[in-house]
């Protein structure tokens, strides 16, 4: 009782539920009203459906409920029961021989642990052949067998073990030791049983493992050294590919060649550095090796450019293959003869161009250093590329700018009176008919043009004379907006002088009031007032533009001396200051001692 417990249950695995034994597990039960055959007799003598299970002869199962599976009935469904002793039971099989051999690694099958069988030493001669349910009694061997018996039987604990079979076998069988040399070394292999099996022994596979060592190692060796050779005879340019493909390709045939006469000289190898005879398939290998390894200098030299291939290429007008050369002429040795043939590339391809694009590919030309393709031939090509570009142009300085590189070029009657028909066209840009017309806002217009023309003017050539026009047509327009008086001019002209930078834009060109929005108030068309505020949300105030407002002050009134009064004194924090400027009133709104807004005129927000 003192060993009473609870454990898993052995029927259900611990898991309460079995299988039902009326329905065998499946869940459906014959059916009690036709036997099982689906019909009945009841009513007819040929028999009828049966009704409950429907002519299938199955129902439900009334135990299980159809679930096939119900409360164990060792457990009553707990999992668990109640025992009071249980114990556990192994069996281990020991083999165990008296010494050790290479015939046991030839033989694997005889170290199982498990008893051994006439198959399994049918290759074997036995001796001694006795096997026990029991122990074997010593009275059952020899004494010579009895002792080799007790030095190999494992020890058995009386307390927790008992044998339940032995076996003791004595066997013979045929052994032949082979001895043979690879490599600088010697090997013996134990062939052991009437098949004179092989056995793998480190005696045995000594001389093998050597060479694959150093085959590995040789291999490796001559890899890197295909590497280091194709590198130094490979070429760096797109022009050697398929030289280079075909280097690497019969250098990996040497390699493969090279690793299989390795792998036969090291197989032939003898202790003392003796040989055994060679074959003549390690006498092709190292030939192929040689030729492969001597063909990639050999491919380079064959496969260098030349210049006249070049000069062949673009005679036939194959620009491309003729740049192909060039870039492997100058990556592998260049020279004058080079630089010469790069130039005659660069002036073929800019015969081929027109416009900027061909002017620029000229200036490639023109910037080779000791220029010897023919100077005249590329000044022609200068001069004529600047004409196409100055029929081309739309506008009169990109005319003249053109006119006076062609003519710079290649001077010619034509080009000097096309440089200065071009001349004149400039400088009537620069002092339009326009800027003496009576109507304010197309003069104004006008002279903005000249300005903005005279700008570019000034910044793309250096001629006196249209410089010193240009700089007359910059100040004619500041000193003919500087003129206009805002308030009672046209909205139209007030937008010009304020510079918007687009139509319907708040904000006005000049810098100092960047970031400033002036909306004119207008009756029938002219102004009658500006209001001027901050242009971005939330950061409306005026501060830091005083400069640029005491400017529109003063082109919205007319009076030079204008300027903004300060802030009244007053403890408010928003607070409004309202002076004349002449007949104009202004009205600046501040908040604290920052101005947020002003008026100027009859101007609302």
């Amino acid at each position: 009782m003192q060993t009473e417990h609870s454990a898993r249950c052995t029927s259900c695995e611990g898991g309460g539920l079995a299988g039902c034994a009326i329905c065998n597990a499946t869940g459906r039960a014959r059916c009690d009203g036709c036997g099982g055959s689906g019909r009945t007799y009841a009513k007819s003598t040929r028999g009828a459906k049966c009704k409950e299970c429907r002519e299938t002869g199955k129902v439900q199962c009334p135990r299980c409920g159809g679930s096939a599976r119900v409360a164990c009935d060792g457990c009553g469904g707990t999992g668990q029961q109640l025992v009071w002793w249980e114990y556990a039971e192994t069996v281990r099989t020991v083999a165990s021989f008296l010494g050790d051999s290479p015939i046991l690694i030839a033989h694997r099958h005889l170290c199982d642990q498990r008893f051994l069988s006439a198959r399994d030493l049918e290759r074997f001669t036995p001796f001694v052949t006795i096997q026990h349910a029991g122990p074997i009694p010593r009275g059952a061997l020899e004494r010579e067998d009895a002792d080799a018996f007790a030095r190999v039987a494992p020890a058995i604990d009386p307390r927790l073990e008992r044998v339940s079979a032995q076996q003791f076998l004595r066997f013979g069988v045929v052994r032949r030791d082979v001895r043979y040399e690879m490599c600088g070394t010697t090997g013996t292999v134990v062939l052991s049983g009437a098949t004179l099996l092989g056995a793998n022994t480190e005696d045995a596979v000594r001389p093998i493992r050597r060479r694959l060592m150093l085959l590995a190692a040789e291999s490796l060796i001559l890899i890197v050294l295909a590497s280091f050779w194709s590198s130094s005879f490979s070429g760096p340019t797109a022009y050697f590919a398929a030289s280079n493909r075909l280097t690497t390709a019969m250098l990996i045939v040497g390699v493969a060649a090279a690793i299989a006469a390795a792998s036969g000289a090291l197989r032939r190898l003898r202790p003392g550095f003796r040989w055994w005879p060679s074959n003549r398939i390690e006498h092709v290998s190292a030939a192929v090796f040689v030729a492969a390894f001597a063909s990639a200098p050999l491919m380079a030299f064959i496969s260098r450019p030349t210049v006249a291939e070049a000069r062949a290429n673009i005679a036939a007008g194959d620009l491309e293959q003729a740049g192909v050369v060039l870039e492997a002429l100058k990556a592998t040795r260049a020279s004058a003869d080079v630089t010469e043939l790069s130039e005659e590339l660069t002036l073929a391809e800019a015969e081929r161009l027109s416009g900027d694009a061909r002017i620029a590919k000229l200036d490639e030309a023109a910037a080779h250093p000791d220029p010897r393709a023919g100077e005249a031939r590329a000044q022609a090509l200068r001069a004529e590329a600047y004409d196409q570009k100055a029929g081309a142009c739309r506008d009169a300085l990109c005319s003249f700018l053109a006119a006076s590189s062609a003519g710079a070029a290649q001077p010619s009657p034509a080009r000097s009176q096309a440089l200065s028909t071009a001349r004149q066209q400039v400088l009537a840009a620069l002092d339009p008919k326009e800027a003496s017309d009576p109507d304010v806002l197309k003069r104004v217009r006008a002279l903005r043009e000249a300005a903005a023309f005279g700008g570019v003017v000034l910044a793309a050539t250096p001629d006196a004379q249209l410089s010193e026009n240009a700089t007359a047509a910059v100040a004619a327009v500041d000193a003919e907006l500087s003129k206009v008086l805002l308030i009672g001019a046209p909205v139209a002209l007030v937008n010009e002088v304020l510079a918007r930078p687009k139509p319907g834009s708040p904000l006005t060109g000049w810098r100092e009031l960047e970031g400033v929005a002036v909306y004119p108030a207008h009756v029938a068309g002219r102004c009658t007032g500006l209001y001027v505020v901050g242009a971005a949300a939330g950061s409306r105030s005026l501060s830091g533009k005083e400069p640029g407002l005491r400017r529109l002050l003063t082109q919205a009134t007319g009076r030079p001396t204008a300027r903004i009064q300060p802030r009244p004194k007053s403890p408010k924090e928003q607070e409004i200051s309202k002076w004349a400027e002449g007949p104009t009133q202004v009205l600046a709104r501040w908040n604290g001692e920052a101005l947020m807004e002003l008026r100027l005129g009859d101007a609302t927000p």
